[in-house]
């Protein structure tokens, strides 16, 4: 065994030396019975956090292992920037026996010792790989394809290899990398929004989102954030570091900062006047259940759509002044009286903060907003209008509405206040500094497309 080298090679090598069956084996390593694959985010036998085999491991041979567990480096943060879900190896890694727990992190596409990019399937048949866990099918053959059963690598036939096992030569850029994770264990950091910080709604959301945690981590730290082999398709994680403060949040303060903002953004949208009201209903459709609110036509402009979601969002209003249009901007008291909604006007709930940064928080609200319905108007823009054609039963009318509403059920939480009250793009965690005084890091993604543009340059907040 050798530096870094995760539990599951640890495991498979000790597999491969002793007669003993895999289910035997398990018994006696850890004092527990392997699992079989679930679909769970954690597995419950799960390499990456140590927490059920620390204190069953049995004698020498079981302890071994132990340093293997992600979590043996940066604790309890281990399931929230890295995934169990496959196997993640380097093939010349694997070529000498060796497999890292590190490799398992989402942040991590290539391998820093080859920089070859790291794969979760079969080298022979493209089928996925097992849990990075103790499971029933991934020990009944140790690091071989339960599909066609070939070997993940030249050091892995079935047998001891210890010929094989010798392990890379340098294993200095991932000394390098665990170092910065085991300053991370040390941070008294509280991020109670991580678990609902979703970057956008897809299949590879929960992916995303590990890389931005183990991103905005590496910021925290005083650290730069992993450079090699990192996924130029990733957005990177900026925050907004400002003390906490105490006083509590003055309502009509808050107030006349939302207001303000959202004079900025109608002005912007060309709504300032009597004159620019405009019929909701016949620009927007709602749905009744959750309130989610999409335009009836694709050419509807996505800034009016933004602040529709926005303004539903933030205020604590029934949708029926909605219906009647927007309201004017000026004088102040032609404006009905606004009334925010309690989560936001006490927002965040763990701490209090500024006015100012809170105005920040409402005005990063609407460009997530804003970059919500830009990626929803380009989705739909393909289909045309379904819902309006005179001929609903026609083929490929009838798939263009199929397609719209799963795209309509994906992206309903987004569009939604009543599914998500903020936001799910932002997020927000605190951490100790200094003599006990706690600092907040508003957290979102840095979206190229997320500024708000138009002809005449880019707007922000007053």
């Amino acid at each position: 065994m050798h530096p870094l080298e995760g539990a599951y090679t640890r495991t498979a090598k000790i597999a491969l030396v002793n007669a003993l069956d895999s289910r035997a084996l398990g018994e006696l390593l850890y004092g527990s019975r392997l699992l079989p694959n679930s679909f769970g985010p954690v597995h419950g036998r799960s390499f990456l956090y140590g927490a059920w085999a620390a204190s069953r491991a049995q004698g020498g041979t079981g302890q071994s292992a132990l340093p293997g567990f992600l979590s043996s480096l940066c604790g309890g943060w281990a399931t929230v920037i890295a995934s169990d879900a496959r196997l993640r190896f380097c093939q010349s890694c694997a070529d000498v026996g060796y497999q890292s727990a590190l490799f398992q992190i989402d942040a991590l596409s290539r391998c820093p010792l080859h920089g070859e990019r790291l794969r979760d399937t079969c080298p022979h048949c493209d089928a996925p790989t097992p849990r990075y866990a103790l499971t029933v099918e991934g020990f009944q053959s140790p690091m071989q394809c339960t599909a066609c059963g070939g070997g993940y690598a030249s050091a892995w036939d079935g047998t001891a290899c210890f010929e094989r096992w010798g392990g890379p030569l340098d294993v200095r850029p991932l000394q390098r990398l665990a170092r910065r994770l085991q300053a991370w264990e040390s941070l008294a950091v509280q991020w109670p929004t991580v678990s609902s910080w979703i970057d956008t709604p897809s299949p590879d959301a929960a992916g995303r989102q590990r890389v931005h945690v183990f991103q905005a981590l590496g910021m925290l730290s005083g650290l730069a954030v992993l450079d090699h082999g990192q996924d130029s398709r990733v957005s990177q994680v900026k925050s907004s570091c400002v003390p906490c403060q105490r006083p509590p949040p003055r309502q009509r303060e808050r107030v006349a900062i939302y207001k303000s903002i959202r004079r900025h953004i109608m002005r912007r949208l060309g709504l300032a006047g009597r004159g620019n009201r405009f019929t909701f209903s016949e620009v927007f459709y709602r749905q009744r259940v959750n309130e989610a609110v999409v335009p009836r036509r694709s050419s509807c402009p996505a800034p009016l759509h933004a602040l529709v979601i926005w303004i539903s969002r933030c205020e604590a209003r029934p949708p029926a002044p909605l219906l009647q249009g927007l309201w004017p901007l000026a004088p102040d008291a032609d404006e009905p009286r606004v009334r925010l909604r309690t989560p936001l006007l006490l927002w965040p709930i763990d701490v209090q903060v500024s006015d100012n940064v809170w105005g920040h928080f409402v005005w990063r609200s609407f460009l997530e907003d804003l970059w919500t319905a830009r990626q929803w108007q380009a989705a739909v823009r393909p289909l045309g209008e379904p819902f309006d054609q005179a001929d609903r039963e026609a083929p490929e009318v009838k798939a263009n509405r199929a397609t719209f509403l799963e795209l309509l059920t994906a992206w309903t939480p987004r569009l939604s206040p009543l599914m998500e009250t903020f936001s799910s793009g932002l997020s927000h965690f605190t951490w100790e500094e200094g003599r006990g005084q706690r600092q907040l890091c508003l957290v979102w993604t840095r979206r190229f497309e997320g500024a708000w543009h138009d002809e005449s340059g880019t707007a922000g907040p007053e």
